[in-house]
């Protein structure tokens, strides 16, 4: 009883630095996937639709819209910006990511 007792102690203690294997480097930071943050899309699951008022997180204000017509939308104001998420547009305070206008749909 001993002797199984002790090989079981010791395997987990060989075992035990496999099964802490370090996160993707994604993870470790709250960034998204790298394919997901290049497309700027919400990994499945989190869907997440904000409205006015709400701060857009910092890792979903990296896909800047420049080319307004295209999109049909306004020119953004000096000190906002349009990012895209997915298929919405939202127009934030650049400072602090607020938004003040979401067009839902823009790029369907």
């Amino acid at each position: 009883m001993l002797k199984s007792v002790v090989t079981a102690l010791a395997a987990s203690a060989l075992l035990a630095p496999v099964a802490m294997a370090n996160p993707p480097a994604h993870a470790k930071d709250d960034r998204l996937p790298p394919g997901l943050e290049k497309q700027a899309k919400v990994p499945p699951g989190q869907a997440k639709k904000w409205s006015r008022g709400e701060a857009l997180p910092t890792e979903y204000r990296t896909r800047y819209i420049t080319d307004y017509d295209r999109y049909g939308l306004r020119r953004a104001p000096d000190g906002y910006r349009w990012v895209r998420t997915d298929t919405e547009a939202y127009l934030i305070a650049t400072a602090t990511g607020v938004i003040t206008d979401v067009i839902v749909d823009a790029f369907n």
